[in-house]
């Protein structure tokens, strides 16, 4: 698996917009584990998670 960094609130956006079309194709530890380390960051942008995340 590889490692993007979510450097500023776009790319939080870009990561949340991403996971909001595509978590239907992840596996259950796989959606977890995305949505955890996104909340983590976007919580550190100050910046507000969608309903999915």
């Amino acid at each position: 698996s590889k490692y993007y960094p979510l450097k500023d609130a776009a790319h939080v956006k870009a990561a949340m917009d991403y996971f909001d079309r595509n978590e239907k194709n992840f596996v259950p530890r796989e959606r977890r584990e995305y949505a955890v380390k996104v909340a983590h960051e976007a919580k550190k942008a100050a910046f507000k998670l969608t309903p999915a995340i």
